[in-house]
């Protein structure tokens, strides 16, 4: 009879035990988005309630919750990268459940802006009988001319005079835009031409006109400079 006697008040203090333990535990959930009433997945929040530390992260509807809190106020923080953080205090007061309006995150001013990253363009291209300048790949200053762009390709000189050399022969023949220009004096136009219109310049071996009918070349060829400008600079193209 004592043996029953303690065994069923045994089994009422770990029934009063399981009580008081589900009632000292509180649930919180709420949900986070932000200024478009977009939901925020991934954010961070951390919950403190006494002694306790509780985090986790939102879901992909913004969703968040935490169960087995035993205090009756607790301080919630919220971060995640690009929005400024959120922190806030709450109480229980006389309910075991607390379900919080949506948080709100705002934008941080120092967001990243997007960049537009631009590959570097080529330099130099090499066909059969042309090599190729890109003017994009090289400095051009304010009131540049031709012959200042020209100094700073691999290959080509400019002597004080603006004679234009490559490989040791000089350059005698000039094309605008691949026509014929109206002068043959190389150094005269490219002293005057500003770079600024400049887009491409191209060191050609010329074997004459035959040659460029026929396909047939004989003999050495004539070391001819064409300038091709930028869309819309050269008005009487």
């Amino acid at each position: 009879m004592k043996i029953r006697y303690s065994f069923l008040v045994l089994v009422l203090w770990l029934i009063s035990a399981i009580n008081v333990f589900a009632q000292s535990n509180k649930r919180v959930s709420g949900s986070v988005i932000d200024s478009t009433k977009t939901a925020v997945e991934g954010a961070n929040v951390k919950i403190i309630a006494g002694n306790d530390t509780l985090q986790t992260t939102t879901n992909e509807k913004g969703y968040f919750s935490f169960a087995k809190i035993k205090s009756t106020s607790f301080a919630l923080s919220i971060s995640s990268m690009g929005y400024n953080s959120f922190s806030a205090n709450y109480n229980f007061g006389d309910s075991k459940s607390l379900e919080l309006n949506a948080i709100e995150l705002k934008f941080a001013g120092n967001m990243l802006k997007e960049v537009e990253i631009k590959s570097k363009p080529n330099p130099i291209r090499i066909m059969q009988d042309t090599v190729e300048y890109n003017a994009a790949a090289y400095q051009v200053l304010e009131g540049d001319n031709v012959a200042d762009l020209i100094k700073q390709f691999p290959g080509l000189e400019v002597d004080d005079e603006y004679n234009v050399k490559t490989m040791g022969k000089d350059m005698v023949k000039l094309r605008v835009d691949g026509k014929d220009f109206f002068t043959s004096n190389v150094k005269d136009f490219i002293s005057k031409l500003p770079a600024a219109i400049v887009a491409k310049i191209q060191v050609i071996d010329d074997f004459g006109d035959e040659a460029n009918f026929t396909g047939i070349k004989i003999g050495e060829p004539t070391k001819m400079l064409n300038i091709v400008t930028k869309p819309g600079m050269n008005k009487g193209k």
